[in-house]
């Protein structure tokens, strides 16, 4: 059994900042498991989680998180209220495991435990941000109520919407649903989209690039994806929030779902949105999915689409970062259906592209992008290439990318 000297002795070696010290306490740390502890260890391993250690560089393990998962086996073998201590001293990644240690208790203590956190009056500023599952054992301990209010509350918090929303959402698949909890949701999704939409409209306004409001776009889309679920309430109120804002991305959500419910939709409101390019290329996708297409194709033509497609890839953080500045068509080519096939079977649209300075790429000027079945761009300049080794290039590259990637390429 793991007792008061095996943890003491952890402690020094983990204090030590050689990674010597460090790999023989984690050694250790290994042969741990849950069977070993029993309720004096087990508080040994939770005040020891709650430790501070140095850092050791190269080694991305966190002493604290690593102790605490060792009590995941065990979660009711210490008291949920001094878990509840340990958290409020604990580091940034050793908190969140203690969450997760407090929601594996599927009991009452716990779940009490886990609502004095989130509670308005709650040590906010300790939350740690949901990067786990941390969470999910919620959904099974039966207090559905008192889990849904919970869960509406962490849906308020930074870095949690999307944990919150995605468990709500499953809580709907589970059962038939319930008029009075959705009106619970639905409420205090509205108030999130309150919060996000007016977050988002500063930004919008005062932004120097594209890439203002991306974190608070992805909690709306989370949110929106909830309130999809919320078959049984009047979600039409909060979507004409959402298309009301002055962010087009953000509006583009709340269009696409409005159409999805048979809520009429002014083409004049969608020929605005539509004028920025990356929300243009949202709006095609929600409606493609709503399955009607109708008013977009009135105000948008097939090369407004692929352009939209393009900016919209080029946007992406692992591109550009943000939508080019400019961006004219230039022709059209006949070209495989996918790059690793040959063949003409499918129309290719061809644009060029540019983003002014300080962005690393505008010292290449103008440069060429692809869309229509497969979208994609080299970066090269225009004059690098005629168009049709263009297509061939970027269609090269696309073929090639994937080994290139395995091979650990950026």
């Amino acid at each position: 059994m793991v007792g008061l000297d095996d943890v003491a002795e952890l402690r020094s070696l983990l204090r030590r900042g050689d990674p010597v010290a460090r790999q023989v306490a984690y050694g250790l740390l290994d042969a741990w498991s849950g069977d070993d502890l029993d309720e004096l260890g087990a508080r040994a391993v939770l005040e020891a989680a709650a430790g501070s250690y140095p850092h050791v560089h190269g080694d991305h393990r966190h002493p604290g998180e690593c102790l605490a998962r060792v009590l995941w086996e065990v979660p009711r073998l210490v008291p949920a209220d001094e878990v509840l201590r340990a958290f409020l001293i604990a580091g940034d990644r050793a908190r969140r495991a203690l969450l997760h240690l407090l929601a594996l208790r599927r009991d009452h203590d716990g779940l009490e435990a886990l609502e004095s956190v989130f509670a308005p009056h709650g040590p906010r500023e300790l939350l740690p941000v949901a990067m786990m599952p941390v969470l999910d054992p919620l959904l099974e301990i039966g207090q559905r109520d008192r889990v849904v209010a919970l869960l509406c509350t962490a849906l308020l918090r930074e870095g949690w919407t999307w944990h919150a929303a995605d468990l709500l959402s499953k809580l709907q698949l589970t059962g038939r649903p319930r008029v009075e909890e959705q009106a619970v949701i639905l409420r205090a999704a509205a108030r999130m989209v309150d919060d996000l939409v007016d977050a988002c409209d500063r930004g919008y306004a005062a932004a120097v690039s594209s890439d203002y409001g991306r974190r608070h776009r992805e909690s709306i889309e989370c949110v929106a994806r909830l309130i999809d679920r919320l078959t049984e309430a009047d979600r039409r109120d909060v979507l004409h929030r959402m298309l009301a804002s002055a962010d087009p991305r953000v509006s583009a959500i709340g269009a696409t779902r409005l159409v999805a419910l048979g809520a009429p939709l002014a083409s004049e409101r969608l020929e605005l949105i539509a004028r920025d390019p990356v929300a243009r290329a949202d709006l095609y996708d929600g409606l493609r999915r709503a399955g009607d297409l109708s008013a977009l194709q009135e105000v948008v033509d097939q090369v407004g689409v692929h352009e939209a497609m393009l900016a919209r890839w080029l946007s992406e953080v692992t591109e550009l970062g943000r939508a080019p500045d400019e961006m004219e068509f230039l022709d059209t080519r006949t070209g495989p259906a996918s790059p690793e096939r040959t063949g003409d079977g499918s129309v290719l649209y061809l644009f060029r592209f540019r983003l002014r300075s300080p962005h690393w790429s505008s010292a290449r000027g103008w440069m060429i992008g692809v869309a229509g079945p497969w979208v994609g761009s080299c970066y090269a300049s225009e004059d690098e290439h005629d168009l049709d080794g263009h297509v061939e290039a970027i269609r090269t590259s696309l073929t090639t990318w994937p080994g290139r990637r395995e091979d650990g390429a950026a």
